[in-house]
């Protein structure tokens, strides 16, 4: 069901059929739910599932598209760490409170650096034999929806020191205010 809802995503965008819906909101709480819901499948795999971050950001989203970024990039990162591992999900304000900055980061094997730079390309896999089936998409459906939304998403890795685990880390910075508000500080 998943996939289907990701090519439906593919082909509302590519039909210029997709945008990007605000409504004020809590934003820490909508990442915050989507994260608990991943934890079964963190805990399924014996993973942990961290959120780190303020309590609640103010700001406007698009519910959908965020709990869309967020499970794509939190799914990712539980399948890619192994057992033991852990999966750290940070929320913070960034640019006065404009922009919410999301960070995904896992204890995983990390990537290749001669895949960095594809890992967003439609139906790229990087090709290890340990790394379970995927499609290819998420990733790309994932920059699609920031990009969409007025965003931009980062990856490094690695993301610590280790030399057997050194991590992946997911940056998406995404506006949350609407161009004519002024923000608190001003």
């Amino acid at each position: 069901a998943n996939l289907t809802a990701q090519l439906l995503d593919f082909r509302r965008l590519e039909m210029g059929k997709l945008s990007v819906e605000r409504v004020r909101g809590d934003v820490a709480a909508c990442v915050d739910d989507t994260v608990l819901h991943m934890e079964p499948l963190a805990e399924a795999k014996g993973v942990r599932c961290i959120f780190q971050g303020v309590e609640t950001l103010d700001g406007w989203f698009d519910d959908d598209k965020l709990r869309k970024i967020v499970r794509n990039l939190v799914g990712n990162a539980i399948k890619y760490t192994p057992k033991g591992g852990e999966v750290t999900v940070r929320l913070g304000a960034a640019d006065h409170g404009r922009e919410l900055e999301l960070v995904v980061e896992d204890s995983g094997p990390g990537i290749a650096s001669e895949h960095l730079l594809r890992i967003f390309e439609r139906f790229y896999r990087v090709p290890e034999k340990h790394i379970v089936d995927g499609s290819g998409i998420g990733l790309n459906l994932t920059k699609e929806l920031v990009e969409l939304w007025g965003g931009r998403i980062t990856v490094e890795s690695p993301a610590r020191e280790h030399p057997d685990l050194p991590g992946s880390r997911f940056r998406v910075i995404l506006p949350i205010h609407l161009p004519q508000e002024k923000s608190r500080d001003e």
